[in-house]
């Protein structure tokens, strides 16, 4: 599974450690925010961890979930973090565009824009301009390994395994 880079309070600039309480909207420590809110400051920028090198994982079992790559390689996460690990290989990949404040800080959406598939516990998306698109032949071939590998797995009265069994059927069936 990819390990997501350390995340660093843009105010004091110290890594987030252990069970430190955060305050989850601004991503700074508590403390910090409550000083800057007295003090009338405005929110620094994000702190890229620039040691961080995200690690290809192999696509494999029912419940894998992250990002697929144009080129093939998967970035595995466990579920609900995807949109994290999708900024930060934003961020890593495409470098932050702080004159764009939608990729700012990195964005999962324009990971999706740009060709890579979001891969659930449940199916995956394939997505451009809200609208489904083929996926590249490096996609194909790690999708169709994973399906070789899960296929036996999938359960018609499942309905989340259902969907990822739609989907492959979708994706592999016979072009016309």
């Amino acid at each position: 599974m990819t390990s997501l880079p350390r995340r660093f309070c843009p105010e004091c600039e110290k890594p987030f450690e252990g069970t430190v309480v955060i305050y989850g909207l601004t991503g700074e420590h508590w403390e910090c925010h409550e000083v800057r809110i007295t003090v009338g400051n405005e929110l620094k920028e994000d702190i890229f961890d620039s040691k961080w090198k995200p690690v290809p994982d192999k696509l494999e079992g029912l419940d894998a979930c992250g990002w697929l790559a144009p080129d093939g390689k998967f970035y595995g996460c466990r579920p609900y973090v995807h949109i994290a690990l999708g900024d930060a290989l934003d961020e890593y990949f495409y470098e932050r565009n702080s004159d764009d404040p939608w990729r700012r800080h990195g964005s999962s959406a324009h990971l999706e824009e740009i060709g890579w598939g979001h891969i659930t516990n449940y199916g995956f998306s394939l997505r451009n301009h809200d609208r489904a698109r083929e996926p590249t032949q490096a996609q194909l071939d790690t999708l169709w390994d994973w399906y070789v590998s899960v296929k036996d797995q999938l359960d018609e009265n499942d309905k989340d395994l259902c969907i990822l069994k739609w989907d492959f059927e979708w994706l592999f069936q016979p072009k016309e």
